[in-house]
């Protein structure tokens, strides 16, 4: 199935309550915290955007012959004799007259939709005719002589039909303007169907109003969000704003969100710069399309033809316990089966591929922490339950949570029953991007050094940079840990599994000298091994030395939610934080999943029940300040 995003440390509870209005405020909650990050991440008049998604230099001659190509044309043809026959003529002279609307502020935002969908398709159409090897073809063309592009053919950019719709993928009601996907060099120009975040290349919003372009940054980052969500192999996605007539690229960094100067799409300079930037997001990397290129997207098909093939896998070299049927009886009601995937993403990790199709944990915020974890198969055909699990994020410097990982299970391998409550690591890789020069670190100067030197420049010496720290792509394969203790199969099994969380945290403030801190639904899991349940912790980069003698303040911007911190936390965020603290918050998620339910059945069927705008005291742990919060905890407790 098509990943879901989930939201938040209480993971599906967010959306049940959302959905049913028992959180009135969340989803408006939710979009005002996205946007404000986005505006406070924002570095403006980037003009080295523009050069962010240059091709290769083996295709920068290619590139630039069909910019002139492309502009010459579409200038032609704004100034040729109106046709309702030449197709192309007629998408390049209805755009022109809305652009020059559009400049002097005499039209909506929802004219400009179609005429930018034309846009998109002039270039697509244009592009395909000058690559095309048919020289039976080419010789009726105003240039007569093909593009020899190196390296292959480009890809063509082009829009969904939904435009002002809800797109596939998303768990809100938010509505992208228009939504651009690659395809391959012999697809039909044309409108495309089927409109879905995870197939979604570059996203574009609309603004009427010039003043309301900052507004429109930040709704765009809303997109994007979904776009990171939906993709495993999306790292920074890209989006354009269009403001009146002029056009903004945005680029989603890691912790910080670059837009590049504006084009006017009503001067002959901006038409021609933005062709340019179309012609380049055909021929670029796909890095450059803010996408893992270590990563590769296969069709069913593809991943299925695969797996006929495949050799047998080797096991790793610490083998995985037996596993053993559940004791515990699967809920009467069997949900139907999800539909067939989308896309299907190969990893291939210590020399062995793994597939996916989705994620159990995904990216939480558009810039900033980026933690996803991705459920991996080691056939492309995906039957049964994953085997594996891929922590897939970006760490900041001395920020490694498989040396965490490794050096509790090395303390704690005297009592093995305490150590396997840990996940089990099979392999640790910092990621490399594939360049033409050879593999390189992917980290956030490989990834956006120009864009970082730029604002480093602009900020002058001594000036700010608005906040980019060094962050290393990481990735650790580890056994699957379980289902999450949210989708538990009863509350005997809640029980036996916070039982083992509480030991479990002990033992490691005890005799590892580390608080756990991140104590959630996402991360405390559960499986079945030997016929026996087991405890899994996860979520160990925001652990924090216990040591008496070192003591370190809590940091409340490092936690997932509010909702299940200690109230001494929430009302001193630096105070030091002890396993009191932590097994408080695990007490917190007891009350959560005690109202409404231990998994999504339970949970649906609660909801179900109770009267519309029901308001129950328990939903004040989730929305407003960390004082307040703190205190309706003290009064409900």
């Amino acid at each position: 199935m098509d990943p879901a995003p989930r939201f938040g440390a209480i993971g599906s509870l967010d959306r049940a309550f959302t959905s049913r209005r028992l959180f009135k405020d969340k989803a408006k909650e939710r979009k005002e915290d996205t946007e404000n990050t986005v505006r406070n991440a924002l570095v403006r008049d980037c003009d080295v955007v523009w050069g962010h998604s240059n091709p290769p230099d083996n295709r920068n001659a290619a590139a630039t012959a069909l910019t002139n190509r492309i502009a010459a044309a579409f200038e032609a043809d704004i100034a040729g004799p109106e046709t309702q026959q030449n197709i192309q003529r007629r998408r390049a002279q209805q755009f022109n007259t809305w652009a020059f609307d559009a400049a002097a502020g005499i039209v909506e935002e929802i004219d400009a939709y179609p005429h930018l969908q034309d846009f998109f398709l002039y270039c697509a159409r244009q592009l395909k005719d000058e690559v095309d090897p048919d020289d039976n073809r080419r010789k009726f063309r105003l240039n007569p002589v093909r593009v020899e592009v190196p390296g292959g053919p480009p890809r063509l950019l082009l829009p969904f039909s939904k435009r002002d719709k809800k797109v596939g993928g998303a768990d809100d009601g938010i509505r992208p303007d228009i939504t651009l996907c690659l395809r391959g060099i012999d697809s039909i120009v044309g409108l495309q169907g089927g409109a879905h975040y995870c197939d979604a290349t570059i996203v574009v919003e609309v603004k009427a109003d010039p003043d309301d372009l900052i507004d429109g940054v930040a709704q765009l980052g809303r997109y994007e969000l979904h776009v990171l969500r939906s993709q495993c192999d999306c790292r920074g996605p890209i989006g354009i704003v269009v403001c009146g007539s002029t056009a903004y690229i945005v680029v989603f960094g890691n912790d910080n969100v670059w837009m590049s100067t504006g084009a006017n799409l009503a001067t002959v300079d901006g038409r021609r710069a933005m062709i340019a930037q179309v012609v380049n997001w055909s021929l670029c990397t796909i890095d450059r399309l803010g996408r893992d290129s270590t990563v590769t997207r296969l069709s069913p098909q593809e991943a299925a033809a695969e797996a006929a093939v495949a050799p047998a896998q080797v096991p790793p070299a610490e083998a995985a316990p037996a596993q053993a049927p559940p004791a515990e009886a699967a809920p009467a009601q069997v949900p139907p089966p999800p539909p067939p995937p989308r896309i299907i993403y190969r990893f291939t990790i210590g020399g062995t591929n793994y597939y996916s199709h989705e994620c159990q944990k995904v990216a939480d915020a558009i810039v900033g922490k980026r933690l996803r974890r991705i459920l991996l198969w080691q056939t492309g055909e995906m039957v049964g339950p994953s085997t594996h699990m891929l922590l897939d994020y970006w760490a900041r410097q001395n920020e490694d949570e498989a040396e965490i990982i490794r050096r509790i299970r090395a303390i704690l391998g005297g009592n093995p029953e305490r150590a396997n409550n840990f996940p089990r690591i099979i392999a640790v890789e910092r990621v490399r991007q594939r360049r033409e020069e050879g593999d390189i670190i992917d980290d956030t100067e490989t990834a956006y050094g120009g864009l970082n030197e730029w604002a480093r420049n602009a900020a002058g010496e001594g000036g700010h940079i608005m906040g980019a720290p060094y962050r290393e792509h990481l990735r650790i394969l580890i056994e699957f840990p379980g289902n999450v203790i949210s989708e538990a199969v009863n509350d005997d099994t809640v029980v036996v599994v916070l039982a083992q969380a509480i030991a479990a945290l002990s033992a490691i403030n005890t005799h590892v000298r580390i608080l756990h801190r991140d104590v959630t639904a996402d991360n405390i899991c559960h499986r079945i091994v030997a016929g026996e349940l087991q405890c899994i912790l996860m979520g160990f980069t925001n652990t924090i030395d216990s040591t008496p003698d070192n003591p370190q303040p809590d940091r409340l911007d490092m936690i997932a939610t509010l909702a299940l911190q200690s109230m001494r936390s929430l009302e001193n965020p630096g105070a030091v934080r002890t396993l009191l603290d932590v097994l408080e918050s695990l007490l917190y998620l007891v009350c959560w999943l005690g109202t409404f339910g231990v998994n999504q059945a339970d949970r649906e069927a609660y909801i179900a029940g109770l009267p519309k705008d029901t308001y129950l005291p328990i939903m004040d742990w989730n929305q407003g300040t960390a004082t307040k919060i703190a205190n309706h905890k003290r009064d409900h407790m």
